[in-house]
């Protein structure tokens, strides 16, 4: 069947029960239909499962990367036997690469961090022209990069094209995610910023959490381009006040600040960095310049 699930569940009989439903972390999940046990998941779950991959799937997967495109490979299980395998495609966000281009364009450092398979990983993020991707991580390995504190274990392949450990500079780290294995990350990033997704584990985490619908990654952007600006802006303002008031002691200290002028330089100093701060409200979002892709 090839379409949308919630069309095919609609003229679908009623489901069995599952018992003892489990959850095997970043790998897949398995339970007890009808006195069977039934599973799903990645090719790790099949290995933690100890169940062995037919030939004919493995050749029909072979195939599929062949095609190429972006995709994910789910195996169906029932007892010690794969019974099906999936695949399921998923489109980038329109505004993903030119999000992800004017990020890098603003100085920010951009890295992805998914738990799918190395070949998908590396197909979006050489589409998006993000350099750092680490595939098959788990939510303990994403918290860890996030810290930077302590080595991230990657598969042999993977490891050739990202160093193994991810050493902190001290620099402000900023986690953007929308499902459950990125709730540790979330909570241990400096900024934690959650996409609406119906979940409520990585809204709880987030510090932020911002709309699913419509250019949200570009919204993301130019809010961090805002924030920036507005630091600059009080910037501006803390050195023109102290450079004022350093000025008038000066003065003062030489016998040469005259009270109308004492009075005049406090007060008009004061309303230039109100006027000052107020230049935010005429700002608009503009686009940013871009960054080449980097392949």
């Amino acid at each position: 069947y090839v379409g949308c699930a919630a069309e095919f569940a609609q003229g679908a009989p009623q489901l069995p029960k599952v018992d003892r439903f489990t959850r095997v972390e970043s790998q897949g999940v398995w339970g007890i239909v009808e006195g069977q046990v039934v599973g799903a998941g990645s090719k790790r779950f099949l290995d933690s499962m100890a169940i062995d991959l037919p030939s004919e799937a493995e050749e029909q997967v072979k195939k599929w990367e062949q095609e190429g495109g972006v995709f994910t490979v789910v195996y169906m299980t029932m007892e010690d036997d794969v019974a099906m395998i999936l695949r399921l495609e998923d489109e980038l966000r329109e505004d993903a690469q030119d999000a992800v281009q004017s990020l890098q364009a603003l100085g920010v450092y951009v890295a992805m961090l998914t738990g799918d398979e190395r070949k998908a990983a590396e197909a979006v993020a050489q589409t998006l022209g993000i350099q750092e991707r680490r595939s098959k991580m788990t939510p303990n390995d994403k918290e860890i990069w996030v810290r930077g504190k302590e080595q991230v274990q990657q598969d042999l392949e993977s490891g050739l094209n990202a160093p193994l450990l991810n050493v902190s500079n001290q620099d402000t780290v900023c986690m953007l995610g929308d499902g459950l294995n990125d709730g540790p990350a979330l909570a241990a990033a400096d900024l934690g910023v959650a996409i609406a997704s119906g979940l409520q584990l990585p809204c709880d985490a987030a510090d932020v959490v911002i709309g699913s619908g419509g250019a949200m990654l570009k919204r993301f952007v130019q809010a961090l381009h805002f924030a920036k600006r507005c630091k600059e802006l009080i910037q501006q303002n803390l050195v023109f006040a102290i450079c004022v008031k350093l000025a008038a002691l000066i003065l003062a200290f030489t016998g040469h600040l005259y009270l109308t002028f004492g009075v005049l330089s406090d007060s008009g100093s004061l309303l230039l960095v109100v006027l000052n701060s107020l230049r935010p409200l005429a700002w608009e979002f503009i686009d940013i310049p871009k960054t080449p892709t980097v392949p």
